[in-house]
């Protein structure tokens, strides 16, 4: 989890060295206000805040009656009302050393909890802590696989630091099922109206992911800023909920209500039409075009997330970019209009 740290740093003084100016904008380094200005109003409306008991929690999960988030400086899994009441502690399970940083879901009976420093998947029994089974995910020296979204019979791991990847773990046999390459990092996933949604904590991003390839069908804004740490979220009572962890960072602990347009998917079926990239697959040529915006620029990655092209523009509705050079196998591409910012899947053939 230390690494989330640095690599921000890293990030976004990278942009700094690359960041190219359109009439005094740099189109790349400032997508979050423009997919802000994009996204519904409602999106980010705040309806309830309690602070967490924890001065440092990490993750976040509903059972249906009670909120649950760690302490990433004690080995204790904190639970709460609705109505942000401490409603006592878990134990977090035993044989790891500071820090508790993990990821939480419930899958109906029990809780799920991945735990960072250890690279271990957890089942626990939610009245006490007992641990259930348990599954090694990574034999590393320091893990860094965070997220856990439970999924009918299976739980979604996220690779957020150097692999940036998903990964599909049988919930009976503990056995890895899938790996997937994806972009961005990924530091907590959950499924949302029956899809699988991740937060990027570098672009501050929800992405929805299609879980066979890994593509980024859409994207909208998160809540709670890069700043304030934003290490979980789940949804409760019929609303989406975030937790911010950032108070030993000079952020403010806390979890937060939100009155989101993530539960009716509204926004991500419009995001998802604004952009196509044709021919797809494609060897030489691939044309970019937005149905109702300019394009203002794009950037393509590679699996690893390395950039390989970048560019910035201010046409109508098409660019035509040349990728005879690039070798063989999937790139993403970000996209800015002027209504917002998009990331699409090319394969080069």
């Amino acid at each position: 989890m230390k690494k989330i740290y640095i690599l921000l740093l890293f990030l976004f003084s990278l942009a700094d060295l690359h960041s190219q100016m359109i009439a005094g904008l740099d189109v790349f380094n400032s997508q979050n206000s423009l997919l802000t200005s994009s996204a519904p109003a409602a999106n980010c409306d705040v309806q309830l805040s309690f602070q967490t008991t924890s001065t440092s929690p990490a993750g976040l999960a509903f059972d249906g009656t009670y909120l649950y988030s760690l302490d990433s400086t004690e080995p204790l899994i904190y639970k709460y009302t609705l109505d942000g009441q401490p409603a006592g502690t878990i134990p977090f399970p035993p044989g790891t050393a500071s820090p508790y940083f993990g990821d939480m879901d419930y899958d109906g009976t029990n809780l799920w909890l991945m735990a960072e420093q250890q690279g271990i998947l957890y089942k626990l029994n939610p009245l006490n802590g007992d641990v259930l089974s348990s599954y090694v995910i990574s034999t590393a020296l320091d893990p860094n696989y965070y997220a856990c979204a439970y999924d009918n019979g299976y739980l979604w791991i996220s690779e957020y630091y150097s692999g940036h990847k998903l990964i599909k773990v049988n919930a009976t046999t503990g056995v890895i099922e899938n790996t997937i390459p994806i972009l961005g990092e990924i530091l907590s996933l959950k499924i949302i109206s029956g899809d699988l949604y991740g937060i990027d904590i570098y672009s501050n991003l929800v992405h929805k992911f299609d879980r066979t390839t890994g593509e980024i069908i859409s994207s909208t804004p998160w809540c709670i800023a890069v700043n304030q740490f934003p290490r979980g979220y789940c949804v409760a009572d019929n609303a989406i909920w975030g937790l911010s962890g950032g108070a030993i960072n000079g952020g403010t602990q806390s979890i937060k209500r939100f009155e989101s347009a993530l539960l009716s998917n509204e926004y991500f079926e419009t995001a998802n039409y604004e952009i196509t990239v044709l021919p797809n697959p494609a060897s030489d040529i691939v044309q970019i075009t937005a149905a109702t915006s300019n394009i203002v620029g794009f950037e393509i990655f590679n699996t690893i997330g390395e950039s390989v092209d970048r560019r910035n523009c201010d046409v109508s509705g098409r660019v035509t970019v040349d990728i005879s050079r690039f070798q063989k196998g999937i790139y993403f591409i970000r996209v800015a209009t002027k209504n917002g910012s998009y990331l699409k899947k090319c394969i080069k053939m």
